[in-house]
Order: C-alpha cells, then structure tokens, then sequence
C-alpha cells in the first residue's frame, strides 16, 4: 500500500466535546472558544493517555477504543495546568507561529482573551437538567517565550470529561477556519450526532445558551434566525467543502418547528459525509499534524510522559529565571523545588546560570 493511500486513511483531526460543555451557557469570542477547544483537545489526551496506562496495567496493551471508553479514570489523575510552545499552537490552531506571537504578545487581543477566560464564569446544565452550575473557566495563566501556560479549573475539567450523555466529534481544522462565535457553536451543536438523527433545540434554550435576547434583534425572530443559524450555516457549508450540506429541498439546512404561529424549536436538517471529512486536504499544517498525530499514536506511553515532562521542564527554567532572588514568594520555592525534583527524575544536567540562581532561592529561604 503506497504512503499515499495511507495518509489518505488516516482520520480528520477531530476534538470531543462533552455535552455539558457543548451546552453551557458562556459568551466566549471566537478568539477564546479557540483556545478553550485546544485546552479540550488536551484534557482528552491525557485521559485516553491514562486510560492506555491502566489497560497496560490490566494486562490488554492494545485495547479497542470501546474498550477504553468503558475504563473510569480519576479526574484528579489528569493535570489542571497545560503548556503550548508556538509549534504546537500553530499546529493546534492552524495559524503561522509568526501570527502566533504576535497574538500572545503583552497587550496583545491573545492576551485579552486569555485575561477574558480567567474572569468568565461557565454555566453548566445540572444532573436533573432544571437546575444550574457556576464555574470559572481558568486560573493562573502565563505567555512568556514563546510559551503559553494555561491552568483549568478543575470543576470544568471534571466537566470536559464528563461523556455519560454523549459527545460532539467535531472536526478541529474546520473549526478553527470558522471566524463567528455563533458559527462555532452552531458547529459543536450539528457535530453531536451527524448522520444518526437531527439535532433538534429549543428557541429559548438556544438563546439562553448563547446569552443572547431575542428582543436585541432589531425584527426580533426574523433578524435572529439569519444572523445566529441561516448565516451561519452557510458559511459552515462553504467552509467544509462538501462535507457539511443542507439536506432539505431549500438547501438551508434547517427548519423551524411552530407551535401555532408562535417559532419553538429548530430542526437541523443537515448530511455529514464522513469519507469527504477523511480525506487529505491541500493544507501542509493539517498533513504535518495527521503524521504527528500517527506517530504520537504508535509511541509508547512512556515516550508521550517525556515528551510533557520535558517540555514542563522549559517552562520552569523560564519562570526561574524571572525570580527575585533576594526576596522568593512561595511560589517560587515550589517552582525551585519542582524544577530539581523534575531535572533529576530526567537526569536532565542543569545550567550553571541556572544552578546559581537555585542555590540563591535556598540560601534566601533558609537564612
């Protein structure tokens, strides 16, 4: 079989969302429901990572995916702090490095966004679905030298991997090429069941999701199905290139369910062609990305653990060398004995700038 046939039979880069997330009220801009999808991507990749450990431990080294699925894990098992360098951003976000770091610089609408996340309070569906909770989205998060360092609450965490009600399989390249935060949401919506049966939501449900008043629309109704679904919609169809398509005669993609003359519902009426989503596009960043992916896949789990530690070992040096030495705070001790602790597990050998600088914060602590 030629490298080529097999490039074509690997899966699109796709992310799972859970239904809480995918039905939590929380008006993120497009710009921030980027990184918050990145950091899902990641949470879910730890927990199939742990999920492969604890297989192995059971004795199956090469479980099915549905066999995995039915493996529980610990939450608390799964870091709540998570780091990018601009590779792996650009790879992730399908944005050239050089934008990349511009964006994330001080000052910076990465930098608003990022801000905007750690004061944005998510509101989850309850248990019993009549009730609410509140949760904020991040904790301390950092950019410097080309690292983004982003730490989730570990209640939305708990959430991102809460998957008993099913979850959206959404395509991550189409997602990040779409530049509304109603197309983006609208795309997480469709993508919960595909082709198995519509998706069907309530007006008031939908609004309450979005938070937004049907009554801001300046013909109420009317202005609002263009602008939050018809629009939207199209431009999803136009930017899958063919593997999202209307599947009513009018070739909107939906259908509005009346109770009398008073609109209800909206019924997606929409086709998902999974072999069109599985092809390689003409895009080098999604080609690249498939191969890592691949081989990230036929790595061992051991080699993905180093692979992280090492790169948590970058973003200590970074914040060590920012440390006033003749006065440390808590954390940077923690920072100080996480780093010697990390380095010598790796028998990482560590620079002399940055020895001295250890043996500084010690000295400081202890006098």
């Amino acid at each position: 079989m030629s490298q080529e046939n097999n490039e074509k039979q690997l899966p699109a880069l796709v992310v799972k969302k859970s239904t809480p997330v995918v039905r939590a009220q929380g008006k993120l801009s497009p710009n921030q429901l980027n990184i918050f999808t990145v950091l899902i991507k990641s949470i879910k990749e730890e927990a199939t990572n742990l999920r492969y450990e604890k297989s192995k431990a059971l004795g199956n080294a090469k479980p099915t995916s549905t066999e995995l699925a039915t493996l529980d894990i610990d939450p608390d098992m799964i870091p709540d702090v998570y780091t990018y360098d601009l590779t792996e951003l650009s790879e992730l976000m399908f944005k050239p490095k050089k934008s990349l770091s511009v964006m994330f610089t001080r000052n910076s609408e990465g930098e608003g966004a990022i801000e905007g996340m750690m004061s944005k309070v998510l509101t989850f569906p309850s248990d019993t679905d009549e009730g609410w909770i509140k949760e904020q989205l991040l904790g301390r998060s950092s950019y410097d030298n080309g690292i983004l360092k982003l730490t989730v609450n570990p209640k939305v965490k708990e959430a991102i991997l809460h998957e008993t009600n099913g979850v959206s399989i959404v395509n991550l390249r189409l997602f990040m090429t779409l530049n509304s935060t109603y197309d983006k949401r609208l795309l997480d919506f469709i993508s919960q069941f595909k082709n198995e049966r519509d998706y069907v939501i309530g007006i008031e449900q939908l609004t309450r999701m979005l938070e937004i008043d049907l009554k801001d629309f300046g013909q109420g109704f009317k202005t609002f199905r263009v602008s939050v679904i018809e629009r939207p919609l199209q431009r999803i169809f136009k930017a899958s290139n063919g593997v999202w398509s209307p599947r009513d005669e009018a070739g909107k993609g939906f259908e509005v369910i009346k109770r009398g003359r008073t609109a209800e519902k909206i019924r997606f009426l929409v086709n998902y062609d999974e072999e069109a989503a599985n092809q390689v596009l003409p895009n080098k960043r999604e080609e690249a990305e498939r191969k890592r992916l691949a081989a990230e896949a036929a790595a061992s789990p051991e080699a993905r653990v180093l692979k992280r530690q090492t790169a948590m070992l970058k973003v200590l040096e970074s914040e060590i060398l920012a440390i006033n030495t003749l006065n440390p705070t808590e954390d940077d001790v923690a920072a100080v004995l996480e780093y010697r602790q990390l380095a010598d597990s790796l028998g990482a050998k560590i620079a002399s700038d940055i020895m001295i600088r250890l043996n500084k914060v010690l000295t400081a602590v202890s006098a």
